[in-house]
């Protein structure tokens, strides 16, 4: 991924980018569902504390102009694949980072 700073520049000047908008106001409800448990009551402050977050993040912070490249996925992919070895799996064994159940 790469930041695409003329597009940047472009919606800045042309006013509010929605889908920032959007995009960041899931991420801060997702995010305070995710820290309240999902309880409903909590949203008589979550929802203020969301829009606040939200307008506070668009105007301190510009739209991102992320750029997805194919070679960009490759080393999160190759992880993925090692991860799913054998080899990985005895690493984290032995050095206890992966759960093994005891049988009795």
């Amino acid at each position: 991924m790469t930041l695409n700073r003329e597009r940047d520049m472009k919606q800045t000047d042309q006013g509010i980018d929605w889908s920032t908008v959007v995009s960041r106001a899931l991420l801060s409800s997702l995010l305070w569902w995710a820290l309240t448990d999902g309880t409903a009551g909590s949203w008589w402050i979550g929802a203020p504390a969301v829009a606040g977050a939200v307008i506070i993040s668009v105007t301190l912070v510009p739209p991102l102009g992320l750029v997805w490249r194919q070679d960009a996925a490759a080393p999160a992919l190759k992880f993925i694949d090692f991860l799913s070895t054998e080899r990985a799996q005895k690493i984290m064994i032995s050095s206890g980072t992966f759960p093994v159940s005891q049988k009795k």
